[in-house]
């Protein structure tokens, strides 16, 4: 771990930092920063690094896009920054953001090329999802995203639940209670609480049978 990392996330208990190169959002990416990162200068200097003699669990991982959109991909370079730790996989670009299909071609692809874990992302919204990713890709794992926001119960069958279902009605008012009450004690004001709140309901509801 840096310095500059061990400096912000050591006194929190962290033990590793994860170069994060999955982020969107034109502000950044304009700026160099996010998804369009392992296409810079700043990249390059970090992966022509010699190979890290820690142990892989002290490794620092790295979680990326496709690259910016089809005429920038930058998987491979963002890969090798990973330090031979393992990489996570969102297998759409930039450009894509959250539409569109994920390539899982892509995520093969990657795992041919790197001698390390690899975990895939993108379209995993049932426990079947999961199975064939890892089945057709080879992949190592999958990280699941927004597709858990409207399937909460998505863990259980994970946990062996396989008879887990999707919540009832009255469970998910139960569960958006607690949320929205949860929200408004961490923004300490109702007002906060409750606007950041609102997002979440058409994920919530999406839940119900």
């Amino acid at each position: 771990m840096s310095r500059p990392a061990q400096k912000w996330t050591r006194p929190c208990g962290a033990v590793r930092q994860i170069a994060k190169f999955g982020c969107s959002v034109p502000k950044v990416t304009r700026r160099g920063g996010g998804s369009a990162l392992p296409g810079s200068g700043a990249s390059s200097a970090i992966s022509s690094r010699p190979p890290s003699r820690a142990p892989r669990a002290c490794r620092s991982p790295s979680k990326m896009r496709l690259g910016i959109d089809d005429d920038h991909i930058t998987m491979l370079e963002a890969g090798h920054i990973a330090q031979d730790a393992w990489v996570a996989l969102h297998a759409r670009t930039a450009a894509q953001r959250y539409s569109g299909e994920a390539s899982w071609d892509a995520i093969a692809s990657l795992k041919q090329a790197l001698g390390f874990p690899v975990l895939g992302n993108g379209d995993i919204r049932e426990a079947e999802d999961a199975l064939h990713m890892m089945s057709s890709t080879g992949c190592d794992g999958v990280v699941i995203g927004r597709g858990r926001l409207a399937r909460p119960c998505l863990f259980a069958v994970f946990a062996g639940r396989s008879d887990r279902q999707l919540p009832t009605q009255d469970e998910v008012a139960t569960l958006m209670h607690r949320h929205a009450t949860l929200l408004v004690e961490w923004w300490s004001e109702e007002k906060e609480g409750v606007t950041d709140f609102r997002k979440h309901v058409t994920w919530h509801l999406r839940a119900s049978r």
